[in-house]
């Protein structure tokens, strides 16, 4: 399996186990001091998942388009099932290198949208950091709780290059 893949597959874990050790109330509500609560942060890691997912079929990802408010929020166990899922769509040979388009908002004053030539690997390279930005966020709020939590969960892999080396 092509180390790119193993990675997003690797960050789709992390979070996988985060939800499995976040207590039902912490999904669903905000923890006071926080912004948002650990469903919204699942829901929205899921959502640019499945617009890759969708885009490969229809030759455009749209990152834009999220089912913001969804069930996914408040429900743990359907996450966790979707989650599988995009594993093991993502265990299918993919062509990393096939051309796609990438459309997304691009003004924070209006709506203006840019279309731009990418491939299956740099959108893999973007949801990997995406989704690792995510989880650690994730981890945040469950440690402020109290939950204990790995310490590698969530960390960067270049920071965990620098924390190898760093080590002998």
């Amino acid at each position: 399996m092509q180390a790119l893949i193993s990675a997003n597959i690797d960050a789709l874990e992390q979070l996988l186990a985060l939800i499995e050790i976040a207590p039902d109330k912490w999904y669903k509500n905000v923890p006071e001091g926080m912004t948002s609560a650990v469903g919204r942060h699942v829901r929205h890691v899921l959502d640019h998942y499945t617009a890759l997912q969708s885009g490969m079929a229809d030759g455009e990802i749209d990152y834009d388009q999220r089912n913001r408010d969804s069930v996914i929020e408040a429900d743990p166990v359907l996450a966790l099932e979707q989650i599988k899922g995009l594993i093991a769509w993502l265990r299918i040979s993919i062509r990393l290198d096939a051309p796609i388009k990438m459309k997304t908002e691009i003004s924070m004053s209006c709506q203006e949208s840019r279309i731009v030539d990418s491939t299956l690997q740099r959108e893999l390279i973007y949801l990997l950091n995406h989704t690792v930005h995510h989880v650690a966020y994730i981890t945040l709020v469950l440690r402020t709780l109290g939950i204990n939590i790995a310490s590698y969960i969530g960390v960067a892999p270049a920071t965990q290059s620098y924390l190898r080396s760093s080590a002998g």
